[in-house]
């Protein structure tokens, strides 16, 4: 017979390479906390982060929209305001013909020199055909108001409207000769929404 205590060896011997078993389990049937403060701060902290994008991203973009307005205002208006005193238009008689045969407004008989029938032509047309005008001066969503001011700033001459729920505005000032005076022309594009 094997002596017991031989067994006993061979059984220690045997199960002292197997690792020990853990002292107490974890207890997972138990619920868990699945919101945890530091899930919360943090969800509070990418929050406002993605707040903080979100209007940078806004106020870059008005930025950028207001930058192209004015870019496009400020040409409209110098591709309006300088023909004006710089060619005599389309017809050279416009002035003397029907609103249907204009094709294109100027308003100089010479260089730098205004003619008194083409402005005053002019001036009836931005205040009774002011629609019709801002055709065919390509002028789309613009507005455009005219003046011929002497140095001291009096008004000689004036026609058309500045929307007075402007968004944006620009003026181009021109001088010229006018019944035989040096003049500042004034031209105002402005927009409105």
């Amino acid at each position: 017979m094997v002596n017991r205590k031989s067994q006993k060896d061979l059984i220690v011997r045997l199960f002292s390479g197997l690792p020990k078993a853990p002292k107490a389990l974890p207890n997972f049937s138990g619920k868990g906390q699945f919101f945890s403060s530091d899930l919360i701060i943090a969800l509070v902290v990418f929050t406002v982060i993605l707040a903080f994008f979100y209007v940078s991203s806004q106020s870059l973009t008005t930025q950028i929209n207001i930058f192209y307005a004015k870019n496009q205002l400020e040409e409209v208006s110098h591709t309006t305001i300088s023909p004006l005193v710089l060619f005599s238009g389309e017809p050279y008689d416009w002035e003397i013909k029907s609103f249907s045969d204009l094709n294109r407004v100027g308003l100089v008989k010479e260089k730098n020199v205004l003619s008194v029938l083409k402005v005053n032509k002019f001036i009836e047309y931005l205040d009774n055909n002011y629609t019709l005008l801002r055709e065919k001066l390509a002028l789309g969503k613009y507005d455009i108001k005219f003046q011929i001011q002497d140095f001291n700033g009096s008004i000689i001459k004036e026609g058309g409207v500045v929307n007075q729920d402007f968004v944006a505005r620009i003026s181009q000032r021109r001088i010229a000769s006018y019944e035989n005076r040096q003049v500042m022309v004034l031209g105002v594009i402005s927009y409105a929404e």
